[in-house]
C-alpha cells in the first residue's frame, strides 16, 4: 500500500514537472511573436493619431520627455515627431503625438494620446487606458466620440480665452481630469516647444 502511494506520488510529481516544462517552453517560443504583435499594434495606434501627411517613421523619430507637473506621471513620456520632406536633405517638423496621463480620474489614472500640429492645435485625442465604470467609460472607450472630437482644433489660446468643455453628465470628475491633462500638455508645448523637438542626444 505504501509502495503504491509512493509510486503515485512520484508519477504525479513527474507529470507536474513535465507540464511545467511544457508551459515554460510554450511561453519561450511564443514570447517573441507576442512582443512583435504588441509592437505592431502600438505602432499602428501612434500612426493613427497623426492625420497629417508625413515622410518619416514616427516611432523611430521619438524622444523621452520628463515633465512631472505637466504630463501627469513620474515616468518619462514618449514624444513621437512627424516631419515632411522639405528638400532632399531636410525634413520639416509638422506635428507630434504624446501620451500624457490624467492622474486624478474618478477610478484612477487615465492614459491619453494627444496629437498636435506644429502650432500646437489639437489634431486628435484618444483614451488609451482607464479604469472608469459605465458612463464615462462608455463615452470614451471608442475612437472619435463626439466628446473627444470636441477638442479637435483647440489650442492653448482657446483655453486661455476661457473656452469651456462640456463635462460628461455623471462623470464630471473624470471628464474634468481629462480636460485638465489636455490643457496642461498643450500649455507645456506652447511654453517649451523646443523640448519636444530636441535632438535625441541632448
Amino acid at each position: 500500500m505504501n509502495f503504491s502511494k509512493k509510486s503515485l506520488f512520484i508519477t504525479f510529481l513527474i507529470s507536474l514537472l513535465s507540464s511545467m516544462s511544457i508551459i515554460v517552453f510554450f511561453v519561450k517560443i511564443t514570447e517573441q511573436p507576442i512582443t512583435q504583435v504588441n509592437i505592431k499594434k502600438y505602432r499602428k495606434m501612434i500612426e493613427s493619431m497623426m492625420p497629417l501627411k508625413h515622410s518619416n517613421d514616427l516611432v523611430s523619430d521619438s524622444i523621452k520627455l520628463h515633465a512631472l507637473g505637466d504630463l501627469g506621471t513620474s515616468e518619462s513620456v514618449p514624444v513621437f515627431r512627424a516631419r515632411i520632406s522639405k528638400s532632399e536633405l531636410a525634413l520639416k517638423p509638422i506635428g507630434l503625438v504624446i501620451t500624457p496621463t490624467a492622474p486624478d480620474g474618478y477610478n484612477g489614472a487615465i492614459k491619453l494620446a494627444i496629437s498636435l500640429d506644429w502650432e500646437g492645435k489639437i489634431l486628435r485625442v484618444k483614451i488609451l487606458d482607464h479604469h472608469e465604470s459605465v458612463g464615462f467609460g462608455d463615452m470614451i472607450h471608442q475612437d472619435n466620440t463626439d466628446w473627444l472630437k470636441g477638442f479637435t482644433g483647440k489650442s492653448a489660446i482657446d483655453f486661455e480665452q476661457n473656452m469651456t468643455v462640456d463635462q460628461i453628465s455623471g462623470a464630471s470628475v473624470s471628464s474634468y481630469a481629462v480636460t485638465q491633462a489636455i490643457k496642461k500638455c498643450i500649455y507645456l508645448y506652447q511654453r517649451e516647444r523646443s523640448l519636444f523637438w530636441k535632438e535625441k542626444n541632448e
